[in-house]
């Protein structure tokens, strides 16, 4: 008899996000003691049974970097969020020579985990207190060779392509998306630089008066203690939740999402 087919579900690596999502795993019966350690045991994946007997295939890996398996089929489900899921729409929706399995990508919300303290975070422009302005618009139209460090390049630069200030001075020139050496309309010209950050973004603006961010705020007292300033904030919220894509749950393993689903449901709900 053939053996049914692994759930596979990504977990996100960052240490305060990886401590609540544990707490709703165990909560919701998914005891995992092997994701909570990962840092220590270096073990990037554990498996688990559902009360049904189906099985899970657990993996960690950087939040953002679980989107790109679960565009290459190699996950059926991913806990990540929502600012990394809208930036990869951005990204998407950006560019014209995607691998066709990313073109197809449709990544659904299958469970927002609202008992997440990241729930209520809102992506935000900082910048450092003795930056002289008080306003996005304001920052382009006082701050000569202006910066932007960001997790979320996509998501950046459509805000600030939106800016009447930024229209004002660069006209129609994008804003120039710096990742790893790799730079976006590079052969025109160094304009306003969007650069990748890959941690400790708010430390990027600290005494740095042309140097803008774009990060997530929770409680706001990481921003407090490094003396920053929100100039913008994003309407909606940030929050943790399961993701799935349409296309991609079919290797047997429908029934087992949904249960997996359900457990986390009982806990988020309750």
């Amino acid at each position: 008899m053939k053996e049914a087919p692994y759930l596979r579900i990504g977990l996100p690596y960052g240490k305060h996000i990886r401590q609540e999502v544990y707490a709703t795993l165990k909560a919701s019966g998914i005891d995992v003691p092997e994701y909570l350690t990962v840092e220590k045991h270096r073990q990037y994946s554990f498996d688990f049974s559902l009360p049904s007997g189906q099985k899970i295939k657990f993996f960690v890996d950087n939040p953002r970097d679980l989107i790109y398996r679960l565009a290459e089929n190699l996950c059926d489900a991913i806990i990540t969020g929502s600012d990394f899921i809208r930036d990869w729409n951005i990204f998407q929706q950006a560019q014209r020579h995607l691998p066709k399995q990313w073109q197809r990508l449709d990544i659904q919300t299958m469970l927002i985990l609202k008992n997440i303290t990241a729930s209520m975070g809102r992506l935000s422009f900082l910048t450092d207190e003795n930056c002289p302005v008080k306003t996005l618009d304001e920052f382009f139209t006082r701050i000569n060779h202006p910066i932007c460090f960001t997790e979320f390049p996509y998501l950046a630069s459509r805000k600030i392509q939106a800016c009447h200030s930024y229209q004002q001075k660069y006209q129609s020139l994008l804003p120039q998306l710096l990742a790893t050496f790799f730079s976006t309309h590079g052969a025109y010209g160094i304009q306003f630089p969007i650069i990748y950050s890959h941690g400790l973004t708010e430390s990027k603006a600290i005494s740095n008066p042309n140097v803008i961010i774009y990060d997530i705020i929770c409680s706001g007292e990481t921003s407090r203690l490094n003396k920053l300033n929100s100039i913008a904030q994003d309407l909606q919220l940030v929050y943790v939740g399961l993701f799935a894509s349409n296309n991609h749950v079919q290797n047997g393993t429908t029934e087992a999402l949904h249960e997996f689903k359900s457990l986390l449901e009982k806990i988020t709900e309750s």
